[in-house]
């Protein structure tokens, strides 16, 4: 009798071993998937950053021209130029916020 209930708890515990290590593994994976997002989100974080300091110093700029230079000589930015540039850095904005 107690040699047909070891024999009944071997598969039993066979299994159950299997399912820990399959949740250990899948532990381990989601736990890598974690770290690999976390870097993802530190680096948007940082780009945002970035982007939001441009925006700022574009917003401060009263002038009419932007003072920097073209590949083409030293031209600067027109008023016109600068104001789609602040779109598209306030569109990359919020496209950065979709993903946060």
């Amino acid at each position: 009798m107690e040699n047909d209930n070891s024999n009944a708890l071997e598969p039993l515990l066979q299994t159950l071993w299997e399912k820990i290590r399959a949740a250990g593994d899948t532990i381990t994976l989601l736990r890598e998937d974690n770290r690999m997002l976390s870097m993802k989100l530190e680096e948007a974080n940082r780009e945002l950053l970035k982007a939001r300091t441009s925006l700022e110093e574009l917003q401060r700029s009263e002038a009419t021209t932007f003072p920097l230079f073209d590949m083409n000589g030293g031209k600067t930015f027109s008023k016109d130029e600068v104001e789609r540039l602040k779109e598209r850095v306030q569109e990359l904005l919020l496209k950065v916020e979709e993903y946060l």
